[in-house]
Protein backbone atom coordinates (compact mmCIF):
# COMPACT_ATOMS: atom_id res chain seq x y z
CA UNK A 1 0.00 0.00 0.00
CA UNK A 2 2.82 2.68 0.61
CA UNK A 3 4.27 1.61 -2.43
CA UNK A 4 1.02 2.60 -4.51
CA UNK A 5 1.21 5.88 -2.85
CA UNK A 6 4.72 6.46 -3.55
CA UNK A 7 4.33 5.90 -6.97
CA UNK A 8 0.69 8.37 -7.06
CA UNK A 9 3.14 11.36 -5.78
CA UNK A 10 5.42 10.80 -8.52
CA UNK A 11 2.88 10.88 -11.05
CA UNK A 12 1.23 14.13 -9.99
CA UNK A 13 4.35 15.79 -10.39
CA UNK A 14 4.68 14.52 -13.62
CA UNK A 15 1.37 15.41 -14.73
CA UNK A 16 1.78 19.17 -16.64
CA UNK A 17 -1.65 19.59 -17.68
CA UNK A 18 -3.71 18.97 -20.73
CA UNK A 19 -3.28 22.51 -22.34
CA UNK A 20 0.44 22.71 -21.21
CA UNK A 21 0.91 19.36 -23.08
CA UNK A 22 -0.90 21.09 -26.00
CA UNK A 23 1.38 24.19 -25.95
CA UNK A 24 4.65 22.17 -25.38
CA UNK A 25 3.29 19.49 -28.45
CA UNK A 26 2.66 23.44 -30.92
CA UNK A 27 6.10 24.44 -29.92
CA UNK A 28 7.86 21.50 -30.43
CA UNK A 29 6.29 21.01 -33.90
CA UNK A 30 7.30 24.65 -35.08
CA UNK A 31 10.85 24.20 -33.20
CA UNK A 32 10.86 20.58 -35.64
CA UNK A 33 9.66 23.34 -38.95
CA UNK A 34 11.98 25.92 -38.48
CA UNK A 35 14.79 23.31 -38.07
CA UNK A 36 14.16 22.06 -41.44
CA UNK A 37 13.56 25.40 -42.83
CA UNK A 38 17.06 26.38 -41.93
CA UNK A 39 19.12 23.24 -43.00
CA UNK A 40 16.90 22.85 -46.51
CA UNK A 41 17.71 26.55 -47.14
CA UNK A 42 14.97 27.32 -49.78
CA UNK A 43 17.35 28.46 -51.93
CA UNK A 44 17.58 28.01 -56.01
CA UNK A 45 20.22 29.22 -58.28
CA UNK A 46 19.16 32.49 -59.94
CA UNK A 47 18.43 32.16 -63.68
CA UNK A 48 18.40 34.92 -66.28
CA UNK A 49 15.55 36.24 -67.66
CA UNK A 50 15.26 34.94 -71.25
CA UNK A 51 11.93 36.42 -72.79
CA UNK A 52 11.61 40.16 -74.23
CA UNK A 53 10.39 43.13 -72.32
CA UNK A 54 7.53 45.54 -73.91
CA UNK A 55 8.65 48.88 -72.87
CA UNK A 56 6.50 51.96 -73.88
CA UNK A 57 7.83 55.02 -76.10
CA UNK A 58 8.57 57.53 -73.79
CA UNK A 59 11.25 55.10 -71.70
CA UNK A 60 13.49 54.41 -75.09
Amino acid sequence: MANWRFRRSLNENADIGRGKAVALGVALALLLSLIYAWFDGGEEPVRPITQPVELPEQAR
